[in-house]
């Protein structure tokens, strides 16, 4: 899958329902949140280290991102 599938995949799947949970479960812990973030990342690059940092990955597309969400500012 490329790295736009990948993006795309997370925010139809993961990205909505985890934003679901929390929203009703708003006392999720940080370390979650965080291991929410690590999982995310090691999905798009296949367990191994990451390429491109992930502040210009969770930027906009103007700024050269690719919009993926980013849990510890959503919730």
């Amino acid at each position: 899958m490329s790295l736009k599938g990948e993006v795309i995949t997370i925010k139809t799947f993961d990205g909505s329902q985890l934003l679901y949970l929390a929203s009703v479960l708003p006392s999720l812990l940080q370390n979650i949140i965080s291991k929410i973030n690590n999982h995310i990342f090691s999905f798009i690059w296949d367990n191994n280290q990451d390429k491109i940092k992930r502040d210009i990955m969770i930027n906009t597309f103007v700024n050269g991102g690719l919009k993926i969400p980013h849990f510890e500012t959503l919730c």
